[in-house]
């Protein structure tokens, strides 16, 4: 009160438009500050006026490793290999040449065709995972026996089924037939292809002893080679076991009725 007595005198009042801008200044100023404390525009601001741009902070990587020795699992996402910009060396399908392209571009890569994953040796995988064969053989047995006692009927069954924790159930029987069928399957299928390498084996190294004998030059068999190599083991395996006959007409029989099914009659 004194200092608007000294400004404006005694009996004196302050006019209203000074009054007016003074309060909306006030207000204006009230208003800066509180958007500056909501928005933390102050720290990216110069002193201008105009806002500073800083690039955006990257975000913690939610992959966690398994152990602090090991690397942290890179992305296969093609939005991630954008954004990070990596560089890709074209493999083609010769895998890492002397002459290898660095560039940008996106290209997927399959490791069967390209060497920097190794060749797969067969035979070394089956006896790391010769186990598997292990686990095999004691589902088949488990489900040949809960087959075998949903089967069986009467006190002798019911026995049977309780000795194994089962019920009796007709879908849940054809859903183990189902699954005792496929490995059945898959083993005939592993049996048959070892057959096959053992088979090429065997050839390659009698032509690698008759080159080194000096009594044939060098020679690679064709696929169709290798192909009537296999049947002429096949045959002499059935020969072997008197089946022979039996085979032919098999074959006979389900080619005849392919016909059949073609021709519609």
């Amino acid at each position: 009160t004194i200092e608007r007595h000294r400004q404006f005198g005694t009996g004196q009042t302050r006019p209203k438009s000074s009054s007016r801008k003074d309060s909306l200044k006030i207000a204006a100023e009230r208003l800066a500050r509180y958007k500056k404390s909501k928005t933390g525009n102050d720290q990216n601001q110069k002193s201008d006026g105009k806002k500073m741009i800083y690039p955006p902070k990257e975000k913690a990587s939610s992959r966690k490793k398994t152990s602090k020795h090991a690397p942290r699992e890179a992305s296969s996402k093609r939005s991630d290999y954008f954004k990070n910009r990596h560089k890709v060396v074209d493999l083609g399908n010769a895998g890492l040449a002397e002459d290898a392209i660095v560039t940008k571009k996106y290209k997927a890569r399959d490791p069967r065709m390209v060497s920097l994953s190794g060749y797969a040796d067969q035979e070394r995988f089956d006896d790391d995972y010769k186990f598997l064969e292990e686990m095999e053989d004691k589902e088949m047995e488990r489900l040949k026996a809960s087959i075998a006692a949903r089967k069986l009927t009467g006190k002798k069954g019911c026995r049977a089924r309780r000795k194994m924790g089962i019920e009796k159930s007709d879908l849940q029987q054809e859903k183990d037939q189902e699954a005792l069928r496929q490995i059945v399957n898959r083993r005939s299928i592993r049996t048959k292809s070892k057959k096959e390498r053992d088979l090429k084996r065997q050839i390659n190294k009698r032509v690698h002893e008759n080159v080194a004998k000096g009594q044939q030059q060098p020679y690679y068999y064709k696929k169709s080679e290798y192909k009537r190599f296999k049947l002429e083991n096949e045959f002499e395996e059935l020969e072997a076991k008197g089946d022979v006959d039996r085979v032919v007409e098999m074959t006979r029989k389900r080619n005849a009725q392919r016909e059949h099914i073609r021709f519609g009659l």
